[in-house]
């Protein structure tokens, strides 16, 4: 049989009866499938080149999460499909590193990409109301460059991340730089002084919220504690509301179970 590449209209039943025929690739990641059937739902599907493959006896040998993501969609998408190749070119397969979207960003000229697709996504999540980040619901990337596009604030909130942490390496560019995005859009002044007062730890006596904050990430991290970015969050809310309060914080305590304060 010769190799053969043609643009295919995969219908859901189609790709229910080419799923049919894999037999030996990965496990299927369901978070994936969801992520690319809402892309498929929202009109963001574009041909890019990526191809179905599938083998001279029919084994499917490739492209299992779109399939899938057709059928979960219920909508039918024109795909490149190779069909015809040697069994054992499987095993050559998706050895290249995935584009990110810190990738695709950077293509567009965006500039501190890692710290701004990661500020991005997880801001996207939270404004889902997916407040601790979890993978069960993720932005497609049309609707993380929505998102960019809604909030262009968001590349100040990744600058800020990076240039506090630069000064202060226990708080994380992302969660710093998510954190400030929540606040700028409360109160755009408060989070300037905020932010700035993280970076200097200048001038503060005990009691201070900013203070406080800056020692437990300090101590989170001189006891090499796995924080998670959640948590880390929850912790500069406290900060900033006892800030915006005028009270004293002698403390932060905060864990993975515990409830994350809305920012006022």
């Amino acid at each position: 049989m010769s190799i053969t590449s043609e643009i295919k209209y995969v219908t859901p039943e189609l790709a229910k009866l080419w799923l049919s025929e894999n037999e030996r690739n990965r496990n299927l990641n369901t978070r994936r499938v969801t992520e690319l059937a809402r892309a498929i739902a929202n009109g963001e599907w574009r041909m890019n080149g990526e191809a179905i493959k599938r083998a001279e006896d029919g084994t499917l040998l490739d492209g299992q999460h779109r399939l899938g993501a057709v059928i979960e969609a219920e909508t039918p998408v024109s795909m490149l499909v190779v069909q015809g190749l040697p069994n054992d070119t499987q095993e050559t397969m998706d050895l290249g590193r995935k584009r990110t979207t810190a990738d695709a960003w950077k293509l567009r000229g965006e500039i501190n990409v890692n710290v701004l697709a990661s500020v991005a996504r997880r801001t996207w999540m939270w404004d889902s109301g997916n407040h601790k980040f979890g993978n069960h619901l993720a932005p497609t990337p049309g609707e993380l460059r929505a998102h960019l596009d809604a909030n262009p604030s968001l590349r100040r909130s990744a600058e800020i991340g990076s240039r506090v942490n630069g000064h202060f390496r226990p708080a994380s560019a992302t969660t710093t730089g998510i954190a400030h995005h929540l606040f700028h859009r409360i109160d755009q002044g408060d989070a300037a002084e905020f932010f700035a007062r993280i970076e200097t730890g200048a001038n503060m006596d005990l009691g201070d919220p900013v203070l406080t904050l800056r020692e437990r990430l300090m101590r989170d991290q001189a006891n090499l504690k796995k924080v998670p970015p959640f948590v880390q969050i929850a912790y500069f809310i406290k900060a900033w509301n006892a800030v915006r309060e005028g009270r004293e914080l002698n403390t932060i305590l905060q864990t993975a179970e515990n409830h994350i304060p809305k920012p006022i």
